[in-house]
């Protein structure tokens, strides 16, 4: 199994975290992998990580 940087799967989301390259999808927080992002009408993710938080 390789772990390499990988970009949170919610599309808004500008995290990336540590997770294993099997194809999966990653998410940052409980947020992203819940929220649905056709009801999204901000430009910024409210996952509450730092680098989500600006514009």
């Amino acid at each position: 199994m390789h772990e390499a940087p990988l970009e949170c799967s919610h599309g808004i989301c500008n995290c990336s975290l540590t997770g294993s390259v099997d194809g999966a999808e990653v998410y940052c927080s409980d947020y992203c992998r819940e929220s649905d992002e056709s009801g999204v009408e901000s430009e910024t993710c409210a996952c509450g990580h730092p680098e989500c938080d600006t514009p």
